[in-house]
């Protein structure tokens, strides 16, 4: 009930879940708002819910006010008065607390009090600091310290404006074009679209010939219909096709990979026949590489399992692949456990079909919650990471990027729920997980093209597998997700938000840095390689029989990263 949860906690909640819609001074209004809910037993969410409706039936009224918060204190009222309509029982029963889950109707879902595991109980969310380690209680060894705040990942899907979502990738090109200009000490970078008499350096994004992609039958990116997207502060948006010299001089590499979304910088001259000339294919500037640790962890070590969802095949759900991999949490005793999602898939096909008596959050807390308590009870050296997937039923957040789990499905000092993505440092050492199946979306898209080497730069020469090929695009990218758009049959996998898709950058702020290790969990072949400096890890899923092991040692200015792709 939402009368036991702390007044300050249903405060943060309700301003939380109004943000939007709130005017400057509304202390009074956040007063009542706490009030209703707590007089006629409503989560915030809820409230919000019956408030989207009053605003509707009110021709869209945008603020909170005096007015309308009379308004919907008088709807729920009134529908509180309604006779209670009698429920089906049988299948349909099933669907419906299934769907519950959603809605936070459950007594673990969204408004209700956090579960309290083992006495260490944490209320609410902590707002920490960017980058300020937190030692983490019970455990000598480690140190934690996130890289963002809770409050710039809340936002709500399916509200984006057309001049925002413009306006964001407009930026991610110029903010690239101005790396390429530093880099290579261009005086100017010029517009694609515009003929020219020499050559020129232009950047921009590739995209796909719609008119061309139809008509040949293939959505799929080839040198037909590959075309460059220049930003409206380089060359007024415009699209022009590409076609490609030969030879092709290619920096570093006597090929190079394309796809949708990419930001590309290229050489060569539009002689005004409608396409643009590509004689060289300029190399992307590196990030700095991964940072030492801090002097203080000069000499440290600490190790992790980590484990990605999903946790229980398509068959049942029983769970016994997690199960299987608790027991090697026993046997182990690492420092940190690291989960990736999803925990519930919402594309299980009995959680589709409803052929379910529990609810999702009924779900994570008998196979999961209830399991992490206990081993936190048993080991007192144990810290857990949690990050969500889009595909997660428990989430509030289906879009990528997307906000952590709420602290009512699991709360303790030692367990740190994360975003999808995010960046955190254990003991100075960077981490960057995503749990989107970023790997498979580019190795569909991929338009691989050969050419001639033009020049060898650092670290150019190292040898990379079409694996290793699908990581460096990250890297060279500086995104955890740099396909635009998502391909059609698997974008329902990333939900993408692209105007609130800055989160989706690696290289955010002062981190101008390429992370030490990436977790990057696709359903390709598990693996672990070490890529422009970071160590990429796909562990597979834990369903599929397979999870990592990673050792982390620094001594006397020695770093050391060991990976172990096991099978359970």
């Amino acid at each position: 009930m939402t009368s036991i949860i702390p007044p300050k906690v249903l405060l943060k909640k309700v301003e939380k879940t109004f943000r939007e819609y709130l005017p400057q001074d509304c202390d009074h209004l956040l007063d009542e708002c706490v009030k209703l809910c707590q007089n006629y037993d409503l989560s915030p969410d809820a409230l919000f819910w019956k408030w989207e409706t009053v605003k509707h039936l009110n021709r869209g009224t945008r603020r909170l006010d005096e007015t309308n918060l009379q308004e919907l204190k008088l709807y729920i009222t009134q529908e509180q008065a309604k006779p209670s309509r009698p429920t089906n029982k049988g299948s349909s029963a099933r669907l419906s607390g299934v769907m519950s889950g959603r809605s936070g109707a459950s007594g673990y879902g969204p408004g209700r009090i956090p579960r309290q595991l083992n006495g260490d109980f944490t209320s609410g969310v902590k707002e920490e600091d960017v980058d300020r380690p937190v030692p983490v209680a019970g455990s000598s060894k480690i140190s934690f310290s996130r890289a963002d705040k809770v409050e710039r990942r809340d936002y709500r899907y399916m509200y984006e404006k057309l001049s925002e979502r413009s306006d964001v990738l407009d930026e991610r090109i110029d903010d690239m074009a101005e790396i390429v200009r530093l880099h290579y000490n261009l005086q100017e970078l010029c517009d694609p679209a515009s003929a020219t008499e020499e050559d020129v350096v232009v950047v921009g994004r590739i995209v796909a010939n719609a008119e061309i992609a139809a008509t040949s039958g293939t959505s799929k990116l080839n040198e037909a219909s590959i075309a460059l997207e220049s930003s409206r502060m380089m060359g007024s948006g415009v699209r022009v096709s590409l076609r490609f010299n030969t030879p092709l001089k290619i920096h570093g590499s006597t090929r190079v990979g394309f796809f949708p979304g990419a930001i590309v910088a290229l050489r060569g001259r539009n002689g005004g026949g409608g396409w643009f000339s590509v004689s060289e294919v300029l190399s992307l500037p590196r990030m700095n590489g991964p940072p030492s640790p801090p002097k203080e962890d000069s000499e440290s070590s600490f190790n992790m399992l980590i484990a990605s969802g999903p946790f229980t095949p398509d068959a049942d759900l029983q769970y016994r692949p997690w199960q299987n991999f608790v027991q090697v949490i026993s046997k182990e005793s690492p420092d940190t456990v690291l989960l990736l999602g999803p925990f519930v898939d919402s594309s299980h096909p009995q959680i589709r079909s409803g052929d379910v008596d529990e609810t999702p959050e009924q779900l994570f807390a008998n196979h999961f919650a209830q399991i992490i308590g206990d081993i936190l009870s048993e080991k007192p050296s144990i810290s857990f990471f949690v990050v969500p997937s889009v595909k997660d039923i428990l989430s509030e957040h289906a879009s990528f990027p997307q906000s952590e789990f709420d602290t009512t499905l699991l709360s303790h000092s030692r367990v740190h729920l994360l975003a999808n993505p995010c960046r955190f440092s254990i003991n100075g050492v960077n981490f960057a997980v995503s749990t989107v199946d970023t790997l498979f979306h580019l190795k569909k898209e991929e338009f691989l093209k050969q050419g001639q080497q033009a020049d060898v730069e650092p670290g150019s020469d190292e040898p990379l597998d079409p694996m290793a090929e699908l990581c460096r695009y990250m890297l060279q990218q500086r995104s955890f997700y740099p396909v635009f758009p998502p391909p059609i049959d698997v974008s329902h996998e990333v939900n993408l938000d692209v105007s609130r898709s800055k989160p989706l950058d690696l290289d955010r702020g002062s981190q101008d840095y390429t992370p030490r290790v990436l977790l990057v969990p696709s359903r390709l072949k598990q693996f672990s390689k070490l890529v422009g400096g970071a160590t990429f890890i796909n562990p597979s899923s834990v369903s599929k029989g397979s999870y990592a092991f990673l050792r982390y040692s620094s001594k006397g200015g020695e770093e050391g990263v060991n990976v172990d792709i096991r099978k359970l």
